[in-house]
């Protein structure tokens, strides 16, 4: 009953936000600092980035102290997916996954089935803690050209957290207390680490990823990036604090972020205002 409602109330907040890619509910007590606009008392404003031309940002990128923040990618697992197919779900589900609960995505054959799994990271230099922002999954090693939204709500999270498994996992018969739910809580809750990875579907190799999104709960989607052919080459599950050219540099971004762009554009510019009457700054 609890994830019905969590969902319902996802949905809601994503008819409310037309611009995003995701609905971001508030976020928990383990979550990292959001890069969330930041609004001062005297006026309302939306702070913006803005790159080295002056365009700006669909999300202001934030630092903490003196240190430059950047966006990167780490490796977070090498997935084997005999079925080709995976599923995407809010993190404190995936220990008790049950097979036909959630709609499987169907990957591209790679040689052995075998998946890379990259984290996007926010790299603060001089920061303490680094936050894991995305995670991508890779289909096929071509270039993408073009990011669309495959799904505007991938999973919804009451956690702060996101999964990926296998429908091997899925079909599997689990207890309460089975390997996938002692790593989430001696990984996640006991030691604070970001992700974990897991080989627990019974064939060789990683099956299941469970990381922090980075901001907390709510809905949070997927995005698709298309080769040159029209293939589908990756699939990024997004949750919007950092921003989007910087964690996905090459290829058209997806319709929602050029939109977001342009408005934060008019927005600087003075000649209009956004998000229910907010004026725009660029953040120093």
């Amino acid at each position: 009953m609890r994830r019905v409602v969590v969902v319902v109330l996802a949905l809601i907040l994503l008819s409310a936000v037309g611009v995003g890619l995701a609905v971001r509910g508030v976020a928990t007590e383990r979550s990292k600092p959001s890069s969330a606009p930041r609004r001062s008392s005297s006026a309302l404003y939306e702070e913006v980035s803005v790159d080295p031309s002056g365009r700006p940002y669909d999300v202001a990128l934030r630092r903490h102290g003196s240190g430059a923040a950047i966006v990167v990618r780490r490796p977070l697992a090498v997935l084997h997916a005999p079925s080709r197919q995976i599923l995407v779900l809010g993190g404190e589900a995936v220990p008790y996954v049950r097979a036909g609960e959630y709609q499987a995505i169907d990957l591209a054959r790679r040689p052995g089935d075998r998946y890379p799994v990259l984290g996007v990271w926010v790299d603060e230099r001089g920061h303490r803690d680094d936050a894991l922002v995305g995670v991508v999954v890779r289909e096929r090693d071509t270039p993408v050209v073009r990011w669309q939204q495959l799904d505007r709500v991938a999973y919804v999270t009451d956690g702060g957290v996101g999964g990926i498994t296998t429908v091997e996992w899925a079909n599997r018969t689990k207890t309460l207390d089975n390997e996938v739910s002692r790593l989430y809580e001696r990984e996640l809750v006991d030691r604070g680490r970001q992700f974990f990875r897991a080989d627990v579907d019974g064939t060789e190799g990683f099956d299941t990823v469970v990381f922090s999104n980075g901001f907390g709960d709510g809905g949070f989607p997927a995005v698709a990036g298309y080769d040159a052919e029209g293939r589908r080459a990756a699939v990024a599950l997004w949750s919007m604090v950092a921003p989007w050219r910087l964690a996905f540099p090459k290829g058209t971004p997806p319709t929602q972020v050029r939109q977001r762009e342009k408005a934060l554009a008019a927005c600087l510019a003075g000649r209009r205002t956004i998000d229910g009457g907010h004026h725009c700054r660029r953040l120093r």
